[in-house]
């Protein structure tokens, strides 16, 4: 794993992290807002049903002053009492309700209305008739309607009797409370940003260094191989000059050169995941750099009787390290040519991306074999599946390193290399795009 890998894994964590938070925040906290709204629904319905119970009790005593303050009175005990902690809690803005303004509005079945008011100045008496009327033509017997909450209930006589209570104080209050709980949220999740961040930080700081050792090791273990695999190849092409070529000589040779392109490989590994490519990133003409790179497989297509058709889109300009272009293209043609079928066909297409300063790259070949693959895991380092990286032909030159090392500079061009197989064909594509210059 690279040092892009355990970033990109760095961010996912916390991601997860964040996401994992608002999701228990947002249950919780729209659990307990919920809650309250059923809880101040409940207070408000419970005093509007003793109200409407209550009814005509201060009219029957003479309509006198001190039978609507008597009932009054029996209304704001009640909702005292209602008032008292509901499951468990009881709200600071339930405290309201103890003191929520009522009205009452009775219409007798001749048309006539008696208002009775909780507090002066509650309500005018013309927008109370008129509140009364237009909830009566809504023929709801309770309900809300603006910021009042009310009960309707027909008298023996034929009349109606109408209960509501002004709550908008605690409508505005549970609004308030709703801003509060947001803060609260997006607080939260800013120190879960800063807390999982600094724990991902330490947590990825050991794979970091271990990445940092790896890419090191495999540098200088590269550079120690060379001088001995030098050595080997002098030797052994001075003894077929003395001695003539030999089965043992020839072998030896072989096993030096699949020596030379490992070491090779594991250098240009190593550097990918130094990133060094985007150090020199500049303008550069990426068609030119990969039919520079396609252009000597014709050879090899020829050799093996494989046909190889180059579909090059010219001018394609993108800020990028040509070398790693170059790169790229060689060993997803190398691996084209290697393990396409028999007198098969391979096709490199480059054509500009659908974004601006972006370009696509497709390497596709005919391989029988792809229905039974494995696909994903051609991208693993060393990995080779008999069904994929076997010929007929006997070809043991590759390691499983190349199509790695494709996947590392694809990505170190913020694309991704991918693998897909239909009728007979299996293809390789890589959306390219443009690195930022190291300043």
């Amino acid at each position: 794993m690279d040092t892009r890998e355990i970033e990109r894994m760095k961010k996912r964590s916390v991601r997860i992290s964040l996401l994992a938070v608002a999701v228990v925040m947002l249950f919780l906290g729209g659990l307990i807002f919920a809650g309250q709204i059923l809880s101040v629904r409940y207070q408000i319905n419970s005093t509007l049903s003793y109200i409407v119970s209550q009814e005509g009790k201060a009219q029957s005593s003479g309509s006198s002053s001190s039978a609507a303050a008597a009932d009054t009175d029996l209304a704001n005990d009640r909702l005292k009492r209602l008032s008292k902690p509901f499951f468990g809690f009881n709200p600071f803005y339930l405290e309201r309700l103890r003191t929520a303004p009522y009205f009452t509005v009775t219409r007798s079945s001749d048309g006539k209305i008696s208002l009775w008011m909780s507090r002066d100045g509650l309500i005018g008496k013309t927008n109370a008739k008129e509140l009364a009327e237009k909830l009566l033509k809504a023929g709801k017997s309770k309900g809300r309607y603006d910021f009042y909450f009310y009960q309707i209930r027909r008298q023996k006589d034929g009349g109606w009797f109408i209960a509501c209570i002004d709550y908008q104080e605690g409508i505005y209050n549970l609004l308030r409370l709703l801003v509060w709980w947001f803060a609260a949220l997006a607080a939260g999740l800013l120190l879960t940003w800063l807390i999982s961040r600094s724990l991902a930080d330490r947590m990825v700081r050991p794979m970091v260094e271990n990445s940092r050792r790896q890419s090191q090791f495999i540098t200088n273990a590269s550079h120690e191989l060379k001088t001995p695999i030098a050595v080997i190849r002098s030797n052994t092409e001075l003894l077929e000059m003395t001695s003539g070529p030999t089965p043992w000589t020839t072998s030896t040779l072989q096993q030096v050169d699949r020596l030379s392109a490992l070491v090779q490989d594991l250098v240009l590994i190593a550097r990918s995941q130094e990133q060094e490519t985007g150090r020199t990133a500049v303008d550069t003409d990426i068609s030119q750099a990969v039919m520079e790179a396609a252009a000597p497989f014709r050879s090899v297509a020829e050799t093996r009787q494989e046909a190889l058709l180059l579909n090059i889109t010219p001018n394609i300009r993108l800020t990028a390290d040509g070398d790693s272009i170059r790169t790229l293209t060689s060993v997803l043609m190398d691996n084209a040519l290697k393990y396409c079928d028999p007198g098969g066909q391979v096709s490199l297409t480059l054509a500009p991306g659908r974004q601006a300063g972006t370009a696509a790259l497709t390497v596709s070949n005919d391989f029988a074999g792809g229905a039974g693959a494995d696909l994903p895991r051609f991208f693993e380092r060393f990995y080779r599946a008999d069904q994929a990286h076997h010929t007929e032909a006997g070809d043991q030159t590759g390691f499983g390193i190349g199509l790695s090392l494709a996947q590392n500079i694809a990505s170190l061009y913020g694309g991704e290399l991918t693998c897909d197989w239909r009728d007979g064909v299996i293809s390789f594509r890589c959306q390219l795009h443009s690195l930022e210059p190291m300043k």
